[in-house]
């Protein structure tokens, strides 16, 4: 049942492809309201699809669209030591769009976070039954101890959404992440959420300001131009 229940969350992540911005507005057009925009809840699908690498990012990413498997996103590299711990690499130069920097007691934080009692985060699930102990090398170098041993941990990371140490661990409604884009207020009469852009694995993100409308009646996603 667990390993169902991963596999859907697994399968679900690599199919929320990111709205990079061009050259007008991105709308995403979902058949159901997002309640919240919490980023540890980003494995639901009316949430992950707005804010799943668009606004919060994370470690690894799984690509089955091209069948690139496994790819790097947040973490640039990683490697399974001799004792069966994990160490993971971190890009350099990255910042949250609050223009905070990220290292890696961010990463130690987002997964303190996720598995606290203070909230209910939907992403803790993936990580029942394991023992998990994070060891900050230095801003850029960070160890995973698991017990039992877990050889698909980094493909498990790729379900933790990244968050600034700063981050309250009660939910939060305007999420602080590195992605291309960055909330910006809420219209909650109209369920509107407008964005603008933020900064993607440390470069300046492209584009222009966007905005994204989560309407009641309609469906599949849609990339608007400068005439909406």
């Amino acid at each position: 049942m667990k390993r169902t229940l991963i596999m859907g969350a697994l399968m679900l992540g690599s199919a929320l492809a990111p709205a990079f911005a061009a050259s007008g507005p991105v709308k995403i057009v979902l058949p159901e309201e997002a309640d919240l925009l919490e980023p540890c809840m980003a494995t639901r699908s009316n949430i992950g699809r707005i804010i799943m690498q668009n606004v919060s990012e994370t470690l690894t990413e799984l690509d089955v669209r091209e069948g690139k498997g496994l790819m790097p996103r947040l973490a640039e590299s990683w490697e399974q030591k001799e004792d069966g711990s994990w160490r993971f690499n971190l890009r350099k130069g990255v910042k949250f769009s609050d223009g905070t920097d990220f290292n890696t007691k961010d990463v130690k934080y987002s997964f303190d976070r996720v598995m606290s009692d203070k909230n209910a985060c939907e992403s803790r699930r993936y990580f029942g039954g394991m023992n998990i102990k994070i060891d900050v090398v230095d801003d850029t170098t960070v160890d995973f101890t698991v017990d039992p041993v877990q050889p698909i941990l980094p493909l498990l990371l790729s379900l933790l959404t990244i968050v600034p140490e700063e981050t309250p661990m009660e939910f939060v409604r305007e999420p602080v992440g590195t992605g291309p884009l960055q909330a910006e207020r809420l219209d909650a009469r109209t369920a509107d959420r407008a964005f603008r852009p933020g900064r993607l694995l440390g470069r300046k993100a492209r584009g222009h300001r966007g905005h994204l409308s989560v309407p009641r009646r309609s469906c599949g996603p849609r990339r608007d131009g400068p005439d909406g």
